[in-house]
């Protein structure tokens, strides 16, 4: 079997693809609905803010109210992307039915969905 050949990046290459939205729309999330489960706190928290500071309308889920109030508050602030929290607990079939209506109900679709919930 042939080799798969690797690129040969060097640092200064990549820093302008991770500093920057991508100018191809292909790869833009600006716009795309975006649930983040588990994403009040830790890496979700920050998953759903980089989406949201990319343009994507962002639903955070987590299972305290408190916890999704303050992330929803502290990405808002800082982001002009829709963010909405929906307390889910993903272990809870019915919970992951109930958010899937209201965030089709609010936004008409679910493009993304990064399952971060342990």
């Amino acid at each position: 079997m042939g080799e798969c050949p690797r690129g040969d990046l060097r640092a200064s290459e990549t820093s302008s693809m991770t500093d920057s939205i991508s100018p191809d729309p292909l790869f833009s999330i600006s716009d795309r609905v975006t649930i983040v489960s588990g994403g009040s706190r830790g890496i979700g928290k920050e998953m759903a803010a980089e989406f949201a500071r990319r343009g994507a309308p962002v639903v955070v889920t987590g299972r305290t109210a408190e916890t999704l109030e303050a992330t929803v508050s502290e990405i808002s602030d800082e982001t002009s992307s829709p963010v909405r929290g929906i307390v889910c607990d993903v272990a809870r079939p019915t919970d992951i039915s109930r958010m899937v209506e209201e965030v089709i109900g609010e936004f008409g679709r679910i493009d993304v969905l990064l399952n971060v919930a342990g």
